[in-house]
C-alpha cells in the first residue's frame, strides 16, 4: 500500500488503447514502463511513463511522467526497454513504415526528450525483409553495441547497432541477420552468453506443427554450428502449439 495507496495504478495517456509491454527500474527506483497509447488518428505511438518509488508519475519526466512518440505513419509499439549507462533510455518495437512494419528504436534523454545524438533525431528505422519486421528484445553489450531481435517476415531476425544508432557492419556484413527454421519463424527474446554469443528464442511453425526454437549466433552475427549442429534447434512438447516468449542463462552455461 506505499505504492499508490493501494499496491495499483492506471495511467491514461488520453487515448482509448493502452497497453504496457515493457518495465524497468532504474538506479534511483524510479519506475520506467513502456508501451504504445492511441494516438486518435487511429494509431499508436511509443508511449513511455516513469514513476516515482511510490507510483506517483515522474513530473520531471517528458509532460506530467508521460511521453509520447510518433515515427512516420499510424502505428508504432514500443515492446522493450534499456537504460544505458549514461542515464539515457532506448526503447525499441516496431512501426508502420509505408505498406509494412519495420524495426523501431527510439532514444531519449534522462528527461524524457529524445536524443538528437541518436540517428540524428532521436529515432531509427530499421527494415530487414522488404516485408513487415517487428523487434521484441533489446541488449547492450560490454562494447556498448545495441542489439535488438524479433523477427522479419517468417524469419528469426537481430540487427545490431553503434550506440549513435548507426548499423553495426562488423555484424553479418550489413549489421542484419535473419534466420527461417523451414516455416512460420517468430523471435521474441534474447540473451546475451558470457562468451558473447547471441541466443534468440520464440516460435517456430512447421505447418501446423509449433515448437520452441532457439538459435545461437556467433559475435560476427554467424549461426554457430557448435549450437546443436547448425545453430538452431527446435522443442516439441508433444502439443500442437508450444510457444518461447523469454530466455535466460542458467547455471553452468545452460540456456533456459
Amino acid at each position: 500500500t506505499s505504492f499508490d495507496g493501494d499496491g495499483r495504478v492506471v495511467t491514461d495517456f488520453s487515448g482509448s488503447y493502452e497497453d504496457a509491454y515493457a518495465v524497468k527500474v532504474q538506479d534511483d527506483d524510479k519506475i520506467l514502463v513502456a508501451g504504445s497509447s492511441d494516438n486518435g488518428n487511429l494509431g499508436l505511438d511509443f508511449a513511455l511513463a516513469r514513476y516515482d518509488p511510490n507510483g506517483i508519475l515522474d513530473p520531471t519526466f517528458g509532460s506530467g511522467g508521460k511521453v509520447l512518440t510518433n515515427f512516420v505513419d499510424k502505428t508504432d509499439v514500443a515492446t522493450a526497454l534499456l537504460l544505458l549507462p549514461d542515464n539515457k533510455i532506448l526503447a525499441a518495437g516496431y512501426a508502420v513504415n509505408g505498406s509494412y512494419y519495420d524495426f523501431a528504436l527510439a532514444r531519449y534523454t534522462a528527461d524524457g526528450v529524445l536524443d538528437p545524438t541518436f540517428s540524428d533525431d532521436g529515432k531509427m528505422l530499421t527494415d530487414l525483409s522488404g516485408k513487415s519486421d517487428y523487434a521484441y528484445a533489446l541488449i547492450l553489450q560490454p562494447d556498448n553495441k545495441i542489439v535488438a531481435a524479433g523477427y522479419a517476415d517468417n524469419n528469426f531476425a537481430l540487427a545490431r547497432y553503434d550506440l549513435d544508432g548507426n548499423p553495426d557492419i562488423t555484424f553479418s556484413e550489413d549489421g542484419e541477420v535473419t534466420t527461417n527454421f523451414g516455416g512460420t519463424d517468430r523471435g521474441r527474446a534474447l540473451v546475451r552468453q558470457g562468451d558473447g554469443k547471441l541466443v534468440v528464442a520464440g516460435t517456430v511453425d512447421l505447418g501446423g506443427n509449433i515448437n520452441f526454437g532457439v538459435a545461437r549466433y556467433t559475435t560476427a552475427g554467424v549461426l554457430d554450428g557448435t549450437f546443436d549442429g547448425d545453430g538452431m534447434v527446435t522443442t516439441d512438447f508433444a502439443g500442437s502449439a508450444d510457444n518461447a516468449t523469454a530466455v535466460t542463462m542458467g547455471p553452468g552455461g545452460s540456456i533456459v
